[in-house]
Protein backbone atom coordinates (compact mmCIF):
# COMPACT_ATOMS: atom_id res chain seq x y z
CA UNK A 1 0.00 0.00 0.00
CA UNK A 2 2.72 2.56 0.75
CA UNK A 3 4.55 0.98 -2.43
CA UNK A 4 2.16 3.00 -4.39
CA UNK A 5 0.03 5.65 -2.60
CA UNK A 6 -1.24 7.53 -6.02
CA UNK A 7 -2.98 4.02 -6.89
CA UNK A 8 -4.09 3.57 -3.76
CA UNK A 9 -5.86 6.65 -3.33
CA UNK A 10 -7.09 6.03 -6.91
CA UNK A 11 -8.62 3.06 -5.89
CA UNK A 12 -10.21 4.11 -2.53
CA UNK A 13 -11.63 7.19 -5.01
CA UNK A 14 -13.53 5.02 -7.17
CA UNK A 15 -14.72 2.84 -4.08
CA UNK A 16 -16.38 5.49 -2.95
CA UNK A 17 -17.78 6.81 -5.81
CA UNK A 18 -18.99 3.67 -6.68
CA UNK A 19 -20.60 3.22 -3.26
CA UNK A 20 -22.21 6.53 -3.73
CA UNK A 21 -23.81 5.50 -6.73
CA UNK A 22 -25.13 1.85 -5.34
CA UNK A 23 -26.28 3.57 -2.53
CA UNK A 24 -28.12 6.48 -4.27
CA UNK A 25 -29.62 3.76 -6.99
CA UNK A 26 -30.27 1.34 -3.97
CA UNK A 27 -32.05 4.19 -1.75
CA UNK A 28 -34.21 5.10 -5.15
CA UNK A 29 -35.33 1.49 -5.36
CA UNK A 30 -36.62 0.80 -1.69
CA UNK A 31 -38.51 3.58 -2.05
CA UNK A 32 -40.50 1.86 -4.86
CA UNK A 33 -40.69 -1.44 -2.91
CA UNK A 34 -43.27 -1.90 -0.31
CA UNK A 35 -41.40 -2.27 3.52
CA UNK A 36 -42.63 -6.05 3.95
Amino acid sequence: MTTYPNSGMQLEHEIESSNLSYQLKGSQSFKRLPRQ
